[in-house]
């Protein structure tokens, strides 16, 4: 897929699938195919056990099927997450090697990406539950003057 130049005018398109339309429902099923065997890899047969402490949360693919991004976040005890991506690096070549398994023509290339979207539904969680939980002040009333 041609990329637009970003600064001709219009949003630079990237080919990843962000909403899939009709015809584009190929690419979101290999990338939920590719994301329950990875699940499943990590968590058996991988030997690094900072990379089976990971989870992986979704995968977007490109149209051309030609690239995966792989978005993945750390269960706790996984360690710094730049040794989990580190981790990740090295078990690449073996994790496309495995993903041969599942039918595909070519199995794409894979680029994992932390996903902080998990963390920042649990800090918001926290910050609704400190409202939540802190003293309620009666705002219709107006304050006392002191004379």
């Amino acid at each position: 897929m041609a990329r637009l130049a970003a600064g001709r005018g219009g949003p630079q398109r990237t080919g990843f699938m962000d909403r899939p339309g009709p015809g584009d429902i190929r690419p979101q099923r290999v990338g939920d195919a590719i994301r329950a065997e990875l699940a499943a890899l990590l968590a058996r047969e991988v030997r690094d056990p900072v990379v089976r402490r990971v989870a992986v949360t979704r995968v977007r693919m490109t149209r051309d099927l030609e690239l995966a991004r792989v978005y993945y976040t750390t269960l706790p005890g996984a360690g710094d997450v730049r040794d989990v991506r580190r981790a990740l690096r090295r078990a690449r070549p073996f994790l496309k090697r495995q993903l041969g398994r599942i039918g595909l023509r070519h199995v794409p290339e894979l680029t994992f990406l932390h996903d902080d979207a998990v963390e920042e539904q649990d800090r918001i969680a926290r910050l609704l539950d400190e409202i939540a939980a802190a003293p309620v002040t009666d705002t219709d009333d107006p304050p006392a003057e002191d004379a």
